[in-house]
């Protein structure tokens, strides 16, 4: 080795040396979407040179040696029995249902933190530079009041009203509408859309509330007596990251707080596949479909109405059809032209140039993937935002969408064959990924730059120090309350 690169080789690892931090990650929620979005930055950051420990319930199975992964995958299990799988594969969006996930959330956040290896954490004695958590369930920060470190938020979506209301970003009931409602934001809403909207902003103020008092709860459980509530630790955060993306989430103010990386942070340019699936994609020459309806609905859990029309309408199509299903021993008799696995690397079948339409149930990972790949895609929303990812593809043409509950197989060929034999949806979804893509920085290069800035500076970004008598949502509030006292008592 020449003396110059010697010099530099030195230079460098004093550089890592310095520039090296410790950073961990915790993603509470057992959504896979949620788990995973954020994996490319996980590895970009260990690339950087920074040591990652990351608290997770999906463990990936390539990483970096920088990374240390704490696998809490076997507690899914408690999911699985406590059949929050049938509640997504339901479709019944009630506030029973709503509540019930929550509920089962809260318990699930109980046994992470109560996990030997998560207790040996909290109470050992290593340092953090960064705490990096969801702010959907933002029990994390717990985290960073015991290592006394700064945090960053993190989203796989848009977020909820209340948490823009945290971080100081403007809200109404009116032009900003909960993403749960489905509601579209083309046209004008329609007075009743206007009072459902402020009705539910009103009620999920206060079930917020009493879901941070559930929180506070377990963050004196598992970090002691003294950390202080949650609402003031929220407060503290030194940015939101947010995974909000322009086709399918609506523009609005945002505060210093508010990082939009934009959408697609998970979208990875790797197209390896399996040989098997590989060989499959290049023969069928005809045509493929991709039916996934993500990793929290199950086909099996699906009604047998449901079932048999989906079965009866592939028979009758003349394309081949990669169905992800999540039993390995499939007890259905499958039509010839139907191809199933427990799991398929969604994203590189997406971008095979035999698949031309990708049936999904509207999860925000799933549609951007397809817009990466202009294939267009029918959406049958269940849940949660999937209602208003599905209007967006209506407003933009990038497909269509059907109400599985009443999914009959005329309706569901005809639909099929709509979208694969009429040109403009292919074109539609072309045009939208060319200028969703033309950005001066990539998701994955913005998120990773705001990290280290966070790093760099070990900042604050200042506060939401509104008070609740100081927000607009305060007002609403109490004109909706006093609207239903009248409607109710004095009639």
């Amino acid at each position: 080795m020449s003396k110059l690169s010697h010099i530099l080789l030195t230079l460098q690892i004093q550089f890592m040396l310095i520039t090296s931090k410790n950073i961990l990650v915790y993603t509470p929620l057992p959504f896979y979407s949620h788990q995973t979005a954020y994996n490319p930055l996980w590895k970009s950051l260990a690339r950087l040179g920074h040591n990652l420990t990351i608290l997770t319930l999906n463990p990936m199975k390539e990483t970096h040696e920088n990374i240390h992964q704490v696998n809490l995958e076997e507690l899914y299990d408690f999911w699985k029995r406590n059949n929050a799988f049938e509640i997504f594969s339901s479709g019944e969006q009630t506030w029973k249902n709503i509540f019930t996930i929550y509920e089962l959330s809260f318990q699930m956040v109980d046994l992470e933190l109560g996990h030997p290896e998560v207790k040996a954490l909290i109470n050992g004695d290593r340092k953090f530079d960064l705490v990096i958590t969801e702010f959907y369930l933002t029990l994390g920060v717990g985290f960073a009041w015991r290592f006394n470190c700064s945090w960053i938020g993190v989203v796989s979506m848009d977020l909820n009203h209340d948490k823009h209301a945290l971080l100081g970003n403007p809200m109404h009931p009116v032009l900003y509408p909960a993403f749960d409602l489905g509601m579209s934001s083309k046209e004008p809403l329609t007075f009743k859309q206007r009072f459902i909207s402020c009705i539910y902003y009103v009620f999920w103020n206060i079930c917020s509330k009493y879901f941070n008092l559930k929180q506070d709860a377990l963050l004196k459980k598992h970090f002691g007596p003294n950390v202080p509530s949650l609402q003031k630790l929220e407060k503290t955060v030194s940015l939101v990251m947010t995974n909000s993306n322009p086709i399918f989430h609506k523009a609005r103010p945002l505060g210093p707080k508010t990082i939009n990386i934009g959408g697609g942070l998970q979208i990875a340019q790797s197209n390896t596949l399996p040989e098997e699936i590989s060989r499959f994609l290049d023969k069928s020459v005809e045509g493929i479909i991709y039916f996934s309806l993500g990793s929290n609905i199950q086909s099996s859990k699906l009604s047998k109405q449901t079932i048999c029309v989906l079965l009866e309408t592939f028979a009758q199509l003349p394309y081949k059809i990669l169905w992800k299903f999540d039993l390995e021993e499939n007890i259905m008799k499958m039509p010839s032209n139907v191809f199933t696995r427990k799991w398929f690397p969604q994203q590189y079948i997406i971008g095979h140039p035999h698949v031309i339409l990708f049936i999904t149930q509207g999860g925000l990972q799933s549609l951007e993937e397809a817009v990466f790949n202009s294939v267009p895609v029918l959406v049958l929303p269940f849940f949660g935002d999937q209602f208003l990812n599905a209007q967006k593809v209506l407003e933009h043409g990038l497909g269509l969408v059907l109400d599985h509950k009443k999914l009959g197989i005329a309706e569901f060929k005809t639909a099929i064959e709509e979208i694969i034999e009429n040109s403009r949806y292919k074109e539609a979804i072309t045009n939208v990924s060319r200028w969703w893509l033309d950005r001066p920085l990539s998701a994955l290069q913005e998120a990773a730059w705001w990290t280290e800035f966070v790093l760099r500076h070990h900042l604050e970004m200042g506060s939401n120090d509104k008070k609740l008598v100081q927000s607009e949502s305060y007002f609403f509030s109490v004109f909706v309350i006093i609207c239903l006292v009248y409607m109710l008592f004095y009639r």
